[in-house]
């Protein structure tokens, strides 16, 4: 009897003590998977490293210099204006030289290229009872001052050797019509044979290609 009593207290001890001890191995065992886990942090890689290092690897080098785009020569112009005289300075480059609004015609008319190595321009106008008067280059006056005599039409082409190389485009604003569309390269700008003033001139050249 005494014997199956002592068994049954072993027993009973054993049964305790693994009742304590599951707590504990469970707990054991959740932080060294925690630990494990954290103890090897995840990396990633940069997406836009790799491709810069296959760029750096698979991307020539290139020594090249691209060489600026050739700007258009400027175009300098004034007006001779009824009841005005000669503007004060020149206008350029697609500017408007004369009035619009105050019928004022265009008697004279100055044109040039300043700083144009191998390039010219040359230009006539059609004058009141004048007709065609010859051409002129290089800022020469076209036109009259001091008759009372209106500009109705004029003709402007550029000249020398790098003449092909641009296009000279150019209209008028005309009494009883306002500006005109644009023409170019010694076709006529305004009217003849309407009596039809030249108010405002604007002129611009444009390279081709």
């Amino acid at each position: 009897m005494k014997r199956q009593f002592r068994a049954f207290i072993v027993l009973i001890s054993c049964f305790m003590t693994m009742l304590l001890l599951s707590p504990l191995a469970c707990w054991a065992d959740q932080n060294v998977g925690s630990n494990e886990y954290e103890s090897v942090p995840e990396t990633q890689s940069d997406p836009s490293d790799q491709t810069a290092a296959v760029a750096d690897e698979t991307a020539p080098s290139i020594d090249a210099t691209v060489e600026p785009k050739e700007a258009a020569p400027d175009v300098s112009y004034k007006s001779h204006i009824s009841g005005i005289g000669w503007e004060p300075t020149f206008t350029s480059n697609g500017s408007t030289s004369g009035t619009t609004g105050q019928s004022r015609r265009l008697e004279a008319l100055r044109v040039s290229l300043p700083n144009s190595e191998d390039l010219g321009i040359e230009y006539r106008s059609h004058v009141q009872n004048e007709g065609w008067q010859d051409w002129v280059s290089n800022g020469a006056v076209s036109g009259t001052t001091g008759k009372g005599l209106q500009i109705e039409a004029v003709e402007l082409k550029l000249t020398g050797n790098r003449a092909a190389s641009y296009d000279l485009y150019y209209r008028v604003h005309a009494s009883n019509f306002g500006w005109l569309g644009w023409t170019s390269n010694g076709s006529t700008a305004g009217t003849t044979g309407w009596s039809y003033a030249v108010e405002a001139i604007q002129i611009v050249i444009v390279k081709k290609g």
